[in-house]
């Protein structure tokens, strides 16, 4: 058991990463347009959205998943 001040070693690391099937990335530079896009108004617009939306459907709070667009293909490259 590690102690309260104790870091975990590169081989725990290596085995988490390996068992969860993570990987590092190196972080993407947000476009203008989306970091101007971020504002009180807009995320507002989102949060009564989202009331409406779970309103209507009855979504339970654990019905809700969080994903990011990594893992979606919005490109199609022709073969």
């Amino acid at each position: 058991m590690l102690g309260a001040k104790q870091k975990a070693g590169i081989d725990w690391w290596v085995g988490f990463k390996s068992r969860y099937s993570l990987s590092m990335r190196t972080s993407e530079a947000t476009s203008f347009a989306r970091a101007t896009a971020f504002n009180r108004h807009v995320v507002g617009k989102f949060y009564d959205n989202l009331d409406s939306a779970m309103d209507r459907y009855k979504f339970q709070p654990d019905d809700i998943y969080n994903s990011d667009e990594s893992g979606c293909t919005r490109v199609q490259t022709p073969r």
